[in-house]
């Protein structure tokens, strides 16, 4: 995911962008995992909205340096891969944690990575009004909800919408 603050035309503040964690790659991935190829993403989030969120495994995928790492700071498929996923997901066998909690889980960690970084990274005093939310997961229907939930001050939008 990336995040871009444009900050007001009166304020003298710089616009920052950067990216907060793995976007849609890493539930991508589960998704075609979990369905031996049938599918290549959650169509609206369905499963993944049918599944259990794991907070060890959470807070284990949280640990990742990059979610802390300091701006500017930007990331890709060379990080969020299959090679990482792969390692979180016989993490979260050894939990016992099912596949489809494991997608919940990937679903749920985008959400909060893209949370965090506003209340991280966005400059003192400034107010977000409102997330405008592009690319694919515009169509996860449960990303978008959990997002909302996550950042209850602000309108989650997306670029459609507009």
């Amino acid at each position: 995911g990336n995040v871009t603050f444009v900050p007001p035309y009166s304020s003298s503040a710089s616009p920052i962008a950067f990216d907060t964690g793995p976007g849609n790659v890493l539930i991508d991935w589960m998704t075609s995992t979990m369905t031996k190829g049938a599918s290549h993403y959650d169509e609206g989030g369905e499963k993944a909205s049918t599944g259990t969120l794991s907070k060890e495994l959470l807070e284990h995928m949280l640990q990742l340096p990059y979610f802390e790492a300091q701006l500017p700071k930007s990331s890709g498929r060379e990080l969020f891969c299959p090679a990482l996923a792969t390692k979180w997901l016989v993490y979260a066998r050894s939990l016992g944690v099912s596949d489809l909690d494991v997608l919940t889980t990937l679903t749920e960690l985008t959400a909060v990575s893209i949370a965090q970084s506003y209340s991280a990274y966005v400059p003192d005093g400034a107010v977000i009004e409102q997330v405008i939310v592009s690319g694919g997961g515009v169509h996860n229907t449960f990303l978008l909800k959990r997002l909302q939930l996550l950042l209850p001050q602000v309108r989650v939008v997306t670029h459609e919408d507009l």
